[in-house]
């Protein structure tokens, strides 16, 4: 029977990060393990990554990666098992396991010239409803706001309507844009652009933008100042067995950890 993930959260994690097979620097025990994974455009880099340095120490261990956005991972990994998949968002009201393996934060980025530096939760709301369509609203030059938002399928897309959005839709004339590269890029050469990342994509090219003068940071993110928070989970329709259960906890290990550290904030401190 599967469980709800709620309730399997905090008690996985807390039993793998208490596990004492895997230890630093120390090479788990070669395994069969066969497994699909599936990351979302944002975590296909620390994904792979993560799967190239554990086949390296486990080599009879194949995982196979495929980068599917969350809505249609979760329905590959219902339909096939063993799967798992890496995403910033969990899907209300299905019943998947879940763990947790690293912190991020949601980040409102515009042009580097965009003399405006810092918004208020209700001003991102306003812009993205197409209430506030010049920066002069808001202090900035008369400049004409362009949006840029991700499609309804994306992790990135939920997570924004879950922090920032609610109920409220997203005005029409927001432009799509399929994945965070592309928001950097949409952003560099819009002066009036306006988009939204993950604070593990960020570059300097562009300007991250306060929200309620808390300058997105690892500082602020781990010290839960900065208000828009997310969590990057990897996701099954079960709770893993003792091979999947051995990646897991490596990846939850200071040496799964350390790689995470190279994009994200590590979940264990």
């Amino acid at each position: 029977m599967i469980r709800p993930y709620r309730a399997l959260v905090v008690m996985t994690f807390v039993a793998m990060v208490g596990c004492s097979s895997i230890t630093h620097n120390q090479t788990p025990t070669p395994h069969p393990l066969i497994l699909n994974l599936y990351p979302s455009p944002e975590t296909a880099l620390v994904v792979t990554t993560l799967s190239q340095e554990y086949q390296a120490r486990n080599p009879q261990a194949k995982l196979t990666l495929e980068i599917r956005e969350t809505t249609i991972a979760a329905l590959d990994t219902l339909q096939q098992t063993p799967s798992y998949f890496v995403s910033h968002h969990l899907i209300p009201g299905n019943q998947l396991w879940a763990a947790p393996l690293a912190q991020d934060g949601l980040v409102l980025i515009t042009h580097a010239d965009n003399p405006v530096i810092s918004l208020t939760a209700d001003d991102v709301r306003r812009l993205y409803q197409g209430i506030i369509s010049n920066w002069d609203e808001i202090g900035g030059a008369s400049v004409p706001v362009v949006l840029f938002s991700r499609e309804e399928d994306s992790s990135l897309r939920a997570e924004f309507d879950r922090l920032v959005m609610g109920q409220r839709r997203i005005s029409p004339n927001a432009r799509l844009i399929p994945s965070s590269a592309a928001a950097l890029e949409s952003v560099l050469a819009t002066p009036g652009g306006l988009a939204y990342i993950a604070f593990s994509q960020l570059k300097e090219t562009v300007k991250a933008l306060a929200i309620n003068d808390t300058q997105p940071t690892r500082q602020t993110i781990t010290d839960n100042l900065y208000p828009l928070r997310m969590t990057l989970f990897i996701i099954g329709q079960r709770e893993p067995v003792v091979h999947e259960q051995a990646l897991i906890t490596w990846v939850q290990s200071p040496d799964g950890q350390a790689i995470i550290g190279q994009w994200y904030i590590p979940q264990l401190r």
